[in-house]
């Protein structure tokens, strides 16, 4: 029975998990909580995916996905505000996108054009949020998108904690489409 149960497990390849990578790969609860799941469905897959493979000990595909995802965040940031989306390639930039957002979040905090925030928490919920997307861009998104760049386990962690912060900082306030606008 031994040699039997030996040939047998010798035709499979197992892999051990952690309890924290097992959270990960097989969570009990929505990842980034209740909101985020109820409020950004389209970005379900991108989370589950990364969590795997931060599980697993691919670090550099846990940042593509997390990107990814990152993209479904600012594009309902960018709806949230009122601005429209890009038709060229050239503005679909983050770093270009990201110049819009934040001309429009300062545009409401001084108050130009008649354009303000019309809920109070708002002006702080949107600089936090448009922090938290600079300092992914600058310092993961930008690397991620080129081949010679290979993230660590602890850069890995990084990136998911921060992309955590900013989608249950905007699903707190909006849906995938930008809704309630701002």
């Amino acid at each position: 029975m031994e040699e039997r149960i030996t040939d047998e497990l010798a035709d499979g390849y197992f892999l051990f998990l952690t309890g924290d990578e097992t959270k990960l790969f097989e969570p009990n609860q929505p990842l980034f909580g209740v909101d985020f799941q109820t409020k950004f469905p389209s970005a379900l897959y991108e989370l589950e995916e990364a969590a795997k493979c931060l599980a697993l000990g691919r670090d550099t595909a846990c940042a593509f996905h997390l990107m990814r995802m990152t993209e479904l965040g600012i594009t309902a940031t960018r709806r949230c505000l009122g601005l429209p989306d890009p038709l060229k390639d050239a503005d679909r930039n983050w770093g270009t996108v990201l110049r819009k957002i934040y001309a429009e979040i300062d545009e409401r905090k001084r108050k130009v054009n008649g354009k303000s925030f019309t809920n109070s928490s708002d002006k702080e919920l949107f600089s936090a949020a448009y922090a938290c997307l600079d300092s992914v861009r600058t310092a993961w998104r930008n690397t991620t998108m080129h081949v010679e760049i290979k993230y660590t386990p602890d850069e890995a962690k990084t990136v998911f904690i921060l992309v955590e912060g900013f989608m249950k900082t905007i699903s707190s306030r909006m849906d995938e489409y930008g809704e309630p606008l701002a």
